[in-house]
């Protein structure tokens, strides 16, 4: 009895292991068929004589390679992302044909596409099996990769939204900051001085701004009396992806040092600005790579 057991239980195991991978009807049509790709599956595909079944693929999917293993009983032509499939009639010889016949005419068919790679058993249905075993339509469905997709997507969308919001925080941070705007400066970087160049720079007349984007280093600001560097007073603040850096003063030239890194800004209209609602807009600062 244990014995018996035992064979049953491998027998099984055997059968499961080959199990293949039954479309699903529509409830329509038994004949429109679906099922969700699994790489580890075979496909069972049923058709009757005289009828073409389609098989269809992911959208953006190319077609590389089909093999069929009784070539001669079945053809198989290729449109975009489908397999239109039927069995045909054998050419025993030039006078002879035989027509299709379920037993002999059972086989698989191996697809490569350039991102999957498929697997079929190909049968042809009786005479007498009702409607739903003929399919006109296998059409795969790809949970997995839609669900990938609409992931990335939202990604995206989240970082394009965090992008605008934070661009409109600074832009209504500078705009509320001084209705009196500077933008008319010259920066000239050293040799491999860009990771401390800033984004923009102005000035109310009374202050300077310096922004810098959350990838750069913030350098050391000095100031030009005369002829004389001097060390500047100055303060941070976190905006959104930059770091501004205010100088709580205006000088003609400055110079920004990090290590053997730096870079030169000029003050294009030192003196010009006056403390009223006029103002002078650039938005984006002149650069210069010595």
């Amino acid at each position: 009895m244990k014995k018996l057991l035992s064979l049953f239980l491998l027998g099984s195991i055997i059968c499961n292991s080959y199990a293949l991978d039954i479309p699903s009807p529509s409830k329509n049509d038994y004949r429109m068929q679906y099922l969700n790709y699994n790489a580890q599956d075979v496909t069972q595909i049923k058709a009757k004589t005289g009828y073409v079944t389609a098989i269809n693929f992911d959208s953006n999917e190319v077609i590389l390679n089909i093999a069929i293993g009784f070539n001669a009983g079945w053809e198989a032509s290729e449109s975009g992302n489908k397999i239109f499939l039927k069995a045909i009639a054998y050419a025993y010889d030039r006078d002879n044909l035989i027509e299709p016949y379920n037993e002999e005419w059972k086989t698989n068919m191996l697809v490569t596409t350039n991102k999957r790679f498929y697997a079929f058993n190909l049968e042809l249905s009786d005479l007498d099996d009702k409607e739903k075993n003929n399919a006109f339509l296998v059409a795969f469905n790809y949970p997995y990769e839609r669900k990938v997709e609409k992931a990335e997507q939202l990604k995206l969308q989240t970082e394009k939204f965090i992008r605008q919001k934070q661009d409109e925080y600074i832009r209504n941070w500078l705009n509320k900051t001084s209705s009196i705007r500077n933008w008319n400066y010259f920066m000239q970087i050293g040799k491999k001085s860009d990771s401390i160049a800033p984004d923009f720079a102005y000035d109310d007349g009374v202050r300077t701004a310096f922004g810098f984007s959350s990838d750069k280093k913030i350098p050391a600001v000095f100031g030009y009396e005369g002829e004389q560097e001097v060390m500047t007073n100055i303060s941070t603040r976190n905006m959104g992806k930059y770091v501004i850096v205010l100088v709580h003063n205006t000088y003609e030239r400055f110079i920004l040092r990090s290590g053997g890194q730096v870079v030169g800004v000029i003050n294009k209209s030192f003196g010009k600005i006056k403390t009223n609602n006029s103002s002078v807009i650039n938005s984006k600062v002149e650069r210069v790579i010595k």
